[in-house]
């Protein structure tokens, strides 16, 4: 080799490890993200007395708050004035891990909850309902998180299209996962969940392409009807509205 070519093939292989060094730097501190929990996600003990007591005390006070009679709307007979009430994101996850799997064995006759899902957990920010759940894989439990933007369109139709998805604290555009062809598969969601026909319903209400409900609605014991008018999340609260319709 000629002496002049010297310095610049040194120099070339020095650039070549410092960016083979910065590649590895940069893969374990995404694998590092992958593995931590969101910042809002708080520790919860689902087997806590205190935390059955609170999800008792949510059931029995969300079931009260819909079946109370309400005045009727002037302007509508058939309907009641709008009401509102507020639910604590911390008040939302004691009921969510310690009443919603046996809610779900007792409404579903294919396994009930699946054991994949170890915690389910919920925060209000800014007008978006922060989910995450942590769910077992290969090599440990992973979190993996959604950032939703919940809506009532005119038509009363519920949407929560999910505007970013996370794996622990890994966040990316929702769109660059339901735009790729490795989907959700990319986040490590177990393929025996992803199969699930619940699941490929989230997954589609999650991209924007379904609604949830297509009539936000819940029919009381008694015939009449309690309808979602307006959602709005903020300050660890979401704030429901809703009209209760006689028929």
């Amino acid at each position: 080799m000629p002496p002049s070519s010297r310095p610049a093939r040194f120099w070339v292989l020095r650039a070549g490890l410092v960016v083979a060094a910065l590649v590895c730097v940069f893969t374990l501190v995404l694998l590092g993200l992958t593995r931590q929990r969101p910042d809002w996600w708080c520790a919860l003990d689902a087997a806590d007395p205190r935390t059955a007591e609170t999800a008792r005390a949510v059931e029995n006070g969300v079931q009260t708050v819909l079946s109370r009679v309400r005045g009727r709307d002037p302007a509508d007979p058939s309907r009641s004035e709008p009401w509102s009430v507020s639910l604590k994101a911390a008040d939302a996850n004691a009921w969510l891990n310690a009443r919603l799997p046996k809610w779900v064995e007792n409404q579903t006759r294919r396994g009930g909850w699946p054991e994949q899902i170890r915690e389910v957990q919920v925060e209000f920010r800014d007008g978006h309902v922060l989910i995450g759940a942590r769910v077992r894989s290969g090599d440990g439990d992973r979190v993996l998180a959604a950032v939703l933007r919940p809506r009532i369109d005119p038509d009363g139709s519920l949407w929560i299209p999910a505007t970013r998805l996370a794996l622990g604290r890994l966040s990316v555009p929702a769109s660059w996962v339901f735009n790729a062809d490795v989907g959700l598969a990319s986040l490590q969601v177990p393929a025996e969940l992803r199969e699930l026909t619940e699941a490929r319903g989230l997954f589609g209400a999650l991209a924007g392409i379904e609604a949830v409900s297509r009539t936000a609605s819940l029919r009381l014991a008694d015939g009449r009807r309690v309808r979602v008018r307006a959602i709005n999340a903020h300050d660890g609260l979401l704030d429901l509205t809703f009209t209760t319709e006689t028929r």
